[in-house]
């Protein structure tokens, strides 16, 4: 599995030098797929999702594509899943962790993880690097008493019944998706 997680992005060389050594070619040989469904949660998603398009541009991959995990379940499999399975990079934005952890699971993305994850490299910005680790900051009564992930740090709630707090979800289909 390769992952490279990051706050901010690709924003020196030493970090673009780590994604192409990571891709094993140039960035601009590769398609990459954009999930910036984490945006969204926030009073300037639109505008922030516009910018995070120009920003994953400018990087200058060969094709990029979109990839909407709020859509994905209205969507047929066959429509959107070959297109990330002939990605050479998953780029997932920041936003709201919560939010974003709820809909790698709701989509059904994260169950087709571990097998994407065998020849792609993830790349994830803030909340992105953050579905690659075992826990995320929340406040456990909140969840306990209300059901409500709530990121007590950015003071930023998830919809209920997300299970962030258990661990990212990159984290968790990659561990326990092959046993």
């Amino acid at each position: 599995m390769k992952l490279l997680l990051t706050s901010v992005g690709v924003t020196n060389d030493s970090t673009r030098k780590a994604l192409v050594e990571l891709l094993g070619k140039p960035v601009e040989e590769c398609r990459a797929v954009q999930i910036s469904t984490a945006l969204y949660a926030s009073p300037s998603g639109p505008e922030d999702a516009y910018q995070m398009v120009k920003y994953y541009g400018e990087i200058g991959w060969k094709a990029l594509g979109p990839l909407e995990l709020t859509a994905l379940p209205t969507i047929e499999e066959e429509h959107w899943l070959p297109f990330v399975e002939s990605s050479d990079a998953i780029l997932v934005s920041g936003g709201n962790t919560g939010y974003l952890s709820y809909w790698f699971q709701e989509s059904g993305f994260a169950e087709k993880l571990p097998r994407l994850l065998e020849h792609t490299v993830y790349f994830g910005i803030s909340a992105g690097s953050a579905m690659a680790t075992p826990g995320q900051n929340y406040d456990p009564e909140r969840l306990e008493r209300e059901g409500v992930y709530y990121d007590d740090e950015y003071e930023e709630a998830a919809p209920r019944r997300a299970r962030a707090a258990r661990g990212g979800w990159v984290w968790w289909a990659s561990r326990y998706a092959r046993t």
